[in-house]
């Protein structure tokens, strides 16, 4: 089963934000692209990533930089890089789930793009965190219960900005 749809974006009188979302089931996996595009207006501004926490970015110019990070119970930045922009992976093996973040400004449009792999075929390295002796080949989802349930996290739900 495949699933693809695009979400509103929004206009007000001062900003225009474009907001686009994707979402596809494939093979026990769930993608969900999220793009936000919008004037790029020096400030910081904060993205929440549902049950991983949130990212804070700050924007001056053309260069933006991480302000920080505020991981949930059980994620953990894998990777990271800045120059002049934000690229971050962040994992949380125990529910299969990575998200990879990028931030950067182009023609003047801060962009940024929140990728969410939820499933079997997520892209975390897979680590035997349970308490049994056997390694987590038994635990598909390797939360440590044996089933193989996969979690689900909650999606971007709003964006916050100071400038």
């Amino acid at each position: 089963m495949t699933t693809a749809m695009t979400a509103t974006s929004r206009s007000t009188s001062r900003t225009a934000i474009q907001v686009d979302f994707d979402a596809e089931l494939e093979d026990q996996t769930l993608d969900v692209d999220i793009d936000i595009e919008g004037p790029a207006a020096d400030g910081s501004y904060t993205y929440p990533l549902g049950d991983a926490g949130t990212v804070t970015i700050d924007v001056a110019g053309m260069d933006v930089t991480l302000a920080g990070t505020s991981l949930g119970e059980g994620w953990e930045v894998t990777e990271q890089e800045t120059d002049g922009d934000v690229d971050l992976d962040i994992v949380n093996a125990g529910s299969s789930t990575s998200i990879y973040f990028e931030a950067d400004v182009d023609d003047g449009e801060l962009d940024v793009d929140i990728e969410i792999e939820v499933g079997r075929d997520f892209d975390a390295v897979r680590q035997d965190d349970d308490d049994d002796d056997r390694s987590d080949n038994d635990d598909d989802d390797n939360d440590g219960d044996d089933d193989d349930s996969v979690d689900s996290t909650e999606g971007a739900e709003g964006v916050s900005a100071s400038g």
